[in-house]
């Protein structure tokens, strides 16, 4: 009989190849909206303490120069940037990405800001309102994100499709978010709302 231990195991390791098994994600083109997600902003601060910098990190860039290209090949028509403020921070996320945006060709009228979401559903729910003449909708993020992204996306009702930003952290971050995203499936099997705690 099997342990407990080896099932929790088991369990783990074909929730992690799932979630590497939507790498590719299953977006359909041309769409009307891409859905951005936002990540963490970094800061600088001056020799006061005080913010004197805020950039966007890695994972940030990645996704929004993914969504940018897609906006310039004509994929997509509009841009939704989704991201409140991370703690201690000054600037939701969602700025920081319409900066990086229109620094990339994005046309301001196209850029739509979503700056209160803190969590992947709040990304959802609140981009949801935004996107109401949006036909199709294509979430964009980091690969490893995206099999969260469309499992909580069908818990809401909305069907998205989804696009992996260009470009990877290090194999050992992937690596812990693959982890990570493997854990959050589990309490959401379980029915717990724990996603605002471990899965910003």
């Amino acid at each position: 009989m099997m342990s407990i231990a080896c099932i929790s195991s088991l369990t783990l390791e074909v929730l992690m190849l799932f979630v590497q098994s939507q790498y590719e994600g299953n977006a359909a083109f041309p769409a009307d909206c891409a859905l951005v997600f936002g990540a963490a902003v970094h800061v600088k601060l001056d020799n006061e303490g005080a913010i004197a910098v805020t950039e966007p990190s890695p994972a940030l860039l990645r996704r929004i120069e993914t969504a940018a290209v897609l906006y310039r090949e004509k994929k997509v028509k509009k841009l939704i940037l989704s991201g409140g403020l991370g703690e201690g921070k000054k600037e939701p996320e969602a700025t920081v990405m319409r900066r990086v945006a229109l620094l990339s060709g994005i046309d301001p009228e196209d850029a739509i800001l979503e700056p209160n979401a803190r969590s992947t559903k709040e990304n959802l729910l609140l981009s949801r309102l935004l996107a109401k003449d949006c036909e199709s909708v294509i979430g964009v993020s980091d690969r490893w994100h995206l099999a969260r992204i469309e499992f909580l996306a069908e818990s809401v009702g909305w069907n998205i499709g989804t696009y992996p930003a260009r470009g990877r952290p290090p194999w050992y971050a992937e690596l812990r978010s693959v982890l990570r995203e493997a854990l959050g499936l589990i309490y959401y099997a379980l029915g717990a709302p724990l996603e605002e705690l471990i899965l910003p």
